[in-house]
């Protein structure tokens, strides 16, 4: 495309075009697919990312439980087996 086409299409979309550009292009469900498509694609064979991504899950995890414990005090007291 010749820069002097660029400038005019570039020039005639005010901002408000553009926004409502942006958010179509955004929230395409067809942007959504291909980009999931390539996510797993990348991460199908890496058995090395494979590895971290457990390790950091499992570690998330074991904090988590660890924060519920700790906080047991907070969060049992409003559990019961009554009806409201």
């Amino acid at each position: 495309m010749d820069n002097s086409v660029k400038q005019q299409v570039h020039e005639a979309l005010t901002k408000t075009d553009k926004s409502e550009l942006k958010t179509h292009v955004l929230s395409s469900k067809e942007l959504d697919a291909k980009i999931e498509k390539i996510i797993k694609n990348k991460l199908k064979g890496n058995r090395e990312l494979e590895a971290m991504v457990v390790d950091i899950t499992k570690n998330v995890l074991v904090q988590f439980h660890k924060a519920l414990w700790v906080k047991k005090g907070f969060w049992t007291s409003g559990l019961s087996n009554k009806s409201s």
